[in-house]
């Protein structure tokens, strides 16, 4: 940790109070080369973890902003492979649930069926599995719209057999804006279709998860 703390100090020297993204994503880089060696880690402790590597920087005079915290917090886990399978195995021990994750991402429609499904649909939504809160999707054009409880998020939208590329651009969700920046890329693949709603893998290629979820027809 020595190494990275005199790496960072001369990184955050160069820069204002308020901490750019580049930043972010670069320190919760190093905090995952960090775990290496790390065999078991829960949400407890990847908390702990994060919140006592936050510290060190602090007592060599590297001052985080408040939202630098959370920043920090989410793309520690949205970049990280190795702590996305540590949380994935403890998840599993414990018979909790960070969502329904599956190994890789299994087709049972059609191109044809898949392109009609995309281009007749221009409404869905989706549960939030941590809250219940229902999330309503619009698609027009290359955009696509996701409405929250509190605010939405804006992001590009691009098609290709069964496939969804979405670039994310914007959001007034503050949860949101903390986790996910300008740029982020995700895949939802469209895998099947059920009476209600049609089932979606949804990719996330930084830190190489997929969880399936259901979109209901709306």
């Amino acid at each position: 940790m020595k190494k990275i703390i005199i790496a960072f100090i001369l990184f955050f020297q160069g820069f204002c109070s308020a901490q750019t993204n580049m930043q972010i994503d670069s320190l919760a880089a190093e905090f995952c080369k960090e775990l290496k060696n790390v065999n078991t880690m829960n949400q407890i402790e990847r908390y702990d973890f994060t919140m006592k590597k936050i510290e060190e920087l602090e007592k060599n005079n590297i001052k985080l902003d408040k939202d630098s915290y959370e920043k920090i917090y989410y793309r520690f886990y949205l970049n990280c492979p190795k702590l996305a399978e540590l949380l994935q195995d403890n998840a599993k021990k414990t018979k909790s649930s960070l969502g329904e994750i599956i190994p890789k991402v299994a087709y049972k429609l059609s191109k044809k069926k898949c392109d009609d499904i995309i281009k007749n649909n221009d409404k869905f939504f989706y549960i939030q599995i941590n809250n219940n809160d229902k999330v309503e999707i619009y698609k027009y054009d290359n955009i696509w719209t996701e409405f929250y409880k509190q605010g939405s998020s804006q992001l590009f939208f691009e098609y290709d057999t069964c496939k969804i590329k979405l670039t994310f651009n914007e959001t007034s969700n503050k949860n949101r804006k903390n986790a996910f920046f300008k740029g982020d890329v995700f895949y939802y693949h469209l895998m099947d279709e059920r009476k209600d709603y049609y089932i979606f893998a949804i990719e996330n290629p930084k830190n190489k998860e997929i969880y399936q979820i259901k979109f209901y027809k709306n």
